[in-house]
């Protein structure tokens, strides 16, 4: 990040403990995800936790976990240009980003939520039980 005249603005940590990592997330304004490839981004369920709207390309599952126009926005992979397009918006509009920030948390309640997926388990292994 040197050579892009980011240091003092960017720094590029690591692996940090779950507390340090759940702070950062509670004092972001919106998330930024630039993969080419993704599976299913665990930053994105926690910035969605922490009600913080995020903008990513539609690589892997990113188009399940934010959805466009509600709770962030999705971009064509491989447009940097439609990335900072939409960082922009989200960066000049407290009231957009407050909107999809609550969306955003609300849609984790609802669909990542630890109590849905061990419902979601226990109702595969029923079925498999009893198959």
């Amino acid at each position: 990040h040197r050579e892009h005249g980011l240091d003092g603005i960017v720094d590029l940590v690591g692996a940090a403990p779950q507390h340090d990592v759940l702070a950062w997330w509670q004092r972001a304004s919106i998330a930024a995800l630039s993969s080419a490839r993704e599976g299913a981004p665990v930053c994105l369920m926690e910035a969605a936790a922490c009600g913080v709207p995020a903008v990513a390309p539609a690589v892997g599952g990113v188009a399940e976990l934010i959805e466009h126009g509600s709770t962030g926005f999705v971009t064509r992979p491989g447009d940097p240009e439609g990335l900072a397009e939409a960082l922009e918006r989200l960066l000049t509009d407290a009231v957009l980003r407050e909107r999809l920030g609550v969306a955003a948390r609300r849609r984790a309640e609802e669909r990542f939520s630890v109590a849905l997926q061990v419902d979601r388990l226990l109702d595969v292994w029923d079925g498999v039980l009893h198959a």
